[in-house]
């Protein structure tokens, strides 16, 4: 995902072996209608470091992965969802353009980032790893999903 840092925040140390540090990413969705979604990641442990050289309103882009958790007694559960830093890239420091144009409408809008396209940004790894049993078909069986 790409988008312009918003916040990040302090690191919590929640236990002896667990700590955390969340940002915020601005993402501008363009389509017949244009909106602004804020965007919470979380990365822990050892990926907080991650967010040491990073600033607000540095355009990244970012790997995750979606976890969940299912918490109470049956018939009184409550879900959570985290997206999970894997790796951030930078693409330009204190972005001033577009927060980030998701391409959902087939274009390619990869020209409206900045340093996208000229080599000065090593994206390489961001975006191509794989979780092992990952595999997906090339034709989905089925796929009501409205993009």
């Amino acid at each position: 995902m790409r988008g312009t840092i918003h916040l990040i925040m302090a690191p919590e140390q929640k236990t002896e072996k667990f700590k955390k540090r969340e940002l915020i990413i601005k993402v501008v969705n363009k389509g017949s209608n244009t909106y602004t979604e804020y965007i919470k990641f979380q990365c822990i442990n050892e990926k907080i470091d991650l967010l040491n050289d990073l600033a607000e309103k540095d355009l990244v882009l970012i790997n995750f992965i979606i976890t969940g958790r299912k918490y109470g007694d049956p018939g009184n559960e409550t879900y959570y969802t985290n997206n999970v830093v894997e790796k951030i890239g930078v693409i330009s420091r204190h972005a001033t353009g577009p927060d980030v144009i998701r391409a959902n409408d087939g274009n390619d809008y990869s020209e409206h980032l900045p340093g996208l396209n000229d080599g000065s940004v090593d994206l390489s790894g961001i975006g191509s790893a794989k979780p092992e049993g990952s595999e997906i078909p090339e034709k989905p069986i089925f796929d009501d999903l409205p993009f």
